[in-house]
């Protein structure tokens, strides 16, 4: 979906077509948007296929108030995904805390911030997620660290 970070604008069934196609490939996990008219479309034929399902949220303007981003993964956890991602934009370095604070209350979650001052989220979320992700060269998204950064920066913190 546009709204969730897509390349472009794609109509329900071609992005039905292209998941169908992506998990005959059986891979570990398919990423499906939470607020997607499909997704538990997706998520069934995922489970079907023996493929784990990964449930994002991704919000580009903010981060809101924890009492609902408490709510949106409690949302999340009723279509019982294997990981639940919440990815929203850091407007304020306390963004950061209200969004780590979902570990407290999830296992198999990713969580952070993006944009420049959602940096340091991206830091935790490596050290308290199952896995992350970060490029080896250049910064796809606002505020992402390369690889080396990444780790270089959880070793200082976590050791």
């Amino acid at each position: 979906m546009r709204e969730e970070g897509g390349i472009r604008p794609l109509d329900d069934e071609t992005r039905l077509g292209l998941y169908r196609r992506g998990i005959a490939l059986n891979p570990a996990y398919v990423d499906v948007e939470f607020g997607s008219k499909i997704a538990q479309e997706v998520i069934e034929l995922a489970r079907k296929n023996g493929v784990g399902v990964i449930l994002s949220h991704h919000d580009f303007n903010g981060t809101p108030g924890f009492g609902k981003l408490l709510t949106l993964l409690e949302d999340m956890e009723e279509l019982e995904p294997e990981i639940i991602k919440i990815v929203t934009t850091a407007n304020s370095l306390l963004d950061n805390l209200r969004v780590l604070r979902l570990y407290e209350h999830a296992e198999n979650l990713i969580a952070f911030c993006m944009g420049p001052l959602g940096r340091i989220s991206r830091v935790f979320s490596a050290q308290l997620a199952p896995f992350t992700y970060a490029p080896l060269d250049g910064e796809v998204a606002p505020g992402q660290l390369r690889a080396e950064e990444l780790d270089r920066l959880r070793v200082m913190l976590f050791g």
